[in-house]
């Protein structure tokens, strides 16, 4: 069996989310200078990539809308992230939320049904990062996993096939 790499290009590529279809890939990459991490989309049998971002701070976890004409992401923000869409071909974002979680490799997933996100944030500052379900209409929070004793977080949610349960994997440790 042979590997054939996806992306080859220098610097950072990371968070391959893949579309709906199968036929293409958006990923976060910090590009040639290296400076801010953007998101991405390339189709996987031609060419180059086309940047979807280009604010001066960090873009990650990228995620497809069940449609696949949408792209949610995580931009670094002094407070947390702030939890914006944008259109696959490219154009103007749209801020759907935000979350006070803490680190860049978080990562998002959308209901299958196109309603929620599933994301990363804080329940309140001193807590660890936990999963919360968001509105993309409203921008409205719910809580999804609980405090749990001796839990350094939550993170990486992922909705199943039919949206009656999310995945997301428990950092063991001592909060502090």
């Amino acid at each position: 069996m042979n590997s054939v790499p996806f992306t080859s290009f220098p610097g950072l590529e990371l968070q391959p989310a893949f579309s709906p279809d199968g036929r293409q890939m958006a990923f976060s990459w910090d590009g040639e200078d290296g400076v801010n991490s953007h998101i991405y989309v390339k189709l996987l049998e031609l060419g180059a990539p086309l940047r979807l971002t280009s604010k001066p701070t960090d873009d990650h976890s990228p995620t497809w809308s069940p449609d696949g004409q949408q792209i949610a992401f995580a931009r670094e923000a002094p407070d947390g992230h702030e939890i914006l869409a944008v259109p696959v071909l490219g154009g103007p974002e749209r801020r759907l939320g935000q979350s006070t979680a803490s680190g860049s490799m978080f990562g998002m997933d959308w209901s299958p049904d196109g309603k929620l996100l599933a994301i990363v944030d804080k329940g309140a500052p001193k807590e660890p990062n936990a999963i919360f379900l968001l509105s993309v209409a409203t921008g409205e929070k719910r809580r999804l996993t609980p405090l749990v004793a001796r839990s350094a977080g939550d993170t990486f949610p992922a909705f199943s096939p039919g949206g009656a349960a999310v995945a997301f994997a428990r950092a063991a440790g001592t909060r502090t």
